[in-house]
């Protein structure tokens, strides 16, 4: 038995339980002491993620991303199709209000690498169509989701597990776009860029929009 004698009070600690703290603090010394390229090119990737919703992230030298799960095809939603509009915009709208708007799609890792964005919110302007807000704009929010797929609850005992498997079950996107106050007055309308994928071929893109709506200024 070993003794360690503090001001006040005398502890004792079985000589087992030291010996293992020993181990541990050896073997996490050991790690600690190992050569980063012993790790290999492979062992973590550093950059924006290809496939990132948000858009590429420009100089963060240190950002990780896990790969793509992307998914075997997309199955058609079953009153509708990949393209539609399942939520069309109000005729009108105030600056500080929100658009809501989605749409049926595929999966989003299907996407193929591009300068293309997700959405883009566009203006009339003399026939002419202006981006005025795409992902990459505070001002702008997209959600991804499936209506049979639940995702676990994140275990912080197992921050590393695999994440489910994915299903072939048709997404809904929903766009909001907070209107600025700073919003010019016009006509509008949402513009999405989406992916259909069919069984043994690749991802087949299309682009959609929906109706015009207006952007009313006091």
């Amino acid at each position: 038995m070993l003794r360690f004698t503090g001001l006040k009070a005398r502890h004792e600690l079985p000589s087992s339980f030291l010996a293992r703290l020993l181990i541990l603090a050896l073997v996490c010394l050991g790690v600690g002491c190992s050569s980063s390229a012993e790790l290999g090119e492979s062992s973590y990737l550093v950059g924006a993620g290809t496939a990132d919703i948000t858009g590429p992230i420009v100089d963060v030298p240190f950002t990780g991303y896990s790969q793509p799960i992307g998914n075997d095809f997309d199955e058609p939603p079953a009153s509708a199709a990949f393209g539609d509009v399942s939520t069309q915009p109000d005729t009108s709208y105030a600056p500080g209000e929100t658009l809501s708007v989605s749409f049926w799609t595929g999966h989003p890792d299907n996407m193929p690498p591009g300068p293309s964005p997700y959405f883009e919110i566009q203006r009339d302007a003399d026939g002419d169509r202006v981006t005025v807000a795409t992902e990459a704009d505070w001002s702008t929010h997209a959600r991804w989701t499936q209506a049979s797929r639940v995702i676990p609850p994140y275990d912080p005992l197992d921050p590393f597990a695999a994440p489910p498997p994915p299903i072939n079950e048709a997404f809904t996107v929903s766009i909001d776009w907070e209107i600025p106050g700073d919003a010019d007055a016009g006509t509008y309308r949402a513009l999405f860029h989406g992916t259909a994928k069919d069984a043994g071929s690749g991802s087949e893109a299309f682009v959609v929009a929906t109706d015009a709506f207006d952007v009313v200024t006091p």
